[in-house]
């Protein structure tokens, strides 16, 4: 089985998971999260210990700027909660950094972080 298919079977069991609870006890679970990184991490000089990932507070507007940012790089996303580049930047825009920082990131972190906004999405979608 290829990564593919493992997140997306991963997702699928997600979204089946999801129809068993309801809504609103998902959202209390998935719209905040709030990750200590694995060991500081400075970038562009400013050093991260942890971040703070408010879902909640996202708007349709920053989720359609994610999309025009993606369609302006010529990069097509027929599914957001697979997309890792996806992830990333709906994350960012929670937690208020820049995508690029996240990217950054040891990749530990940077899977918990993706991982958080891809069930957000999930839960959401």
């Amino acid at each position: 089985m290829d990564t593919i298919e493992r997140v997306t079977d991963a997702v699928n069991k997600a979204e089946e998971a999801a129809k068993d609870i309801k809504r609103e006890e998902l959202l209390q679970k998935f719209g905040h999260a709030h990750h200590k990184l694995s060991k500081p991490f400075t970038y562009c000089g400013e050093t991260y210990e942890e971040l703070d990932l408010d879902f909640e507070s996202l708007t349709g507007r920053m989720i359609e700027s994610i999309d025009d940012e993606l369609a302006a790089m010529n990069i097509n996303i027929n599914t957001p909660s697979v997309s890792h580049r996806y992830q990333r930047m709906v994350a960012a825009r929670a937690a208020k950094v820049p995508s690029d920082m996240i990217e950054a990131l040891p990749l530990s972190d940077y899977n918990a972080i993706t991982n958080a906004a891809r069930f957000f999405l999930i839960v959401t979608g």
